[in-house]
């Protein structure tokens, strides 16, 4: 039941095409394939612009650091910030973007094939989920409970990601005390092939 921990600032950046950020992958699955039905990505948003098209690919967002942004769909406008709940929305349908206040950074979770879900995670509430994978992307630092097992001390923007779902609810315990948010649960489940 030991997960995997990737902390962000140890991934390679990439930048964007349109130039307008940069993404740091922190986890494909099947791991290493191109062909991937689940991606988890740590985005540096520094100016205006819109998003890239991801066609037949379900996304999940969430800002974790900076004033946050304004996302304009084809018949409806959101502003998304730290403290908002993660938006879901179609990859081959994307938004354009504006900063409200400076650059953002920012947690994607893509599925293309299967289901997933992000949701904000509460110091010390308990979280479960009936999905196949799951994990935590940590916004502070702190520890990951399951059950008996405890793990960490985990650094502030790191993913902690266990490839079966333990069988009793995780913990995420902040080290700086209560903060709004935590982090963000991830869940996810693969779809099945022949």
């Amino acid at each position: 039941m030991k997960p995997l921990i990737i902390q962000a600032n140890s991934v390679v950046s990439q930048a964007w095409r349109n130039g307008g950020g940069e993404t740091r992958e922190l986890m494909v699955w099947p791991l290493g394939e191109s062909a991937w039905q689940m991606r988890i990505s740590l985005a540096d948003i520094e100016s205006n612009g819109p998003f890239s098209a991801f066609q037949d690919v379900t996304r999940w967002f969430a800002v974790v650091e900076g004033a946050g942004v304004r996302l304009r769909f084809a018949n409806e406008e959101m502003v998304m910030t730290s403290t908002s709940a993660p938006l879901c929305f179609e990859g081959g349908a994307p938004p354009d973007c504006e900063l409200i206040s400076g650059s953002t950074r920012d947690l994607n979770l893509m599925i293309r094939g299967g289901s997933g879900k992000m949701q904000i995670a509460l110091d010390r509430l308990a979280w479960r989920t009936t999905a196949a994978q799951c994990g935590l992307f940590s916004a502070v630092a702190g520890f990951v409970h399951a059950g008996a097992k405890s793990f960490g001390p985990i650094a502030a923007h790191s993913l902690v990601w266990f490839d079966e779902t333990p069988p009793v609810p995780l913990i995420f315990e902040s080290l700086h005390g209560s903060i709004m948010p935590a982090g963000w649960w991830l869940s996810f489940t693969p779809e099945e092939r022949g």
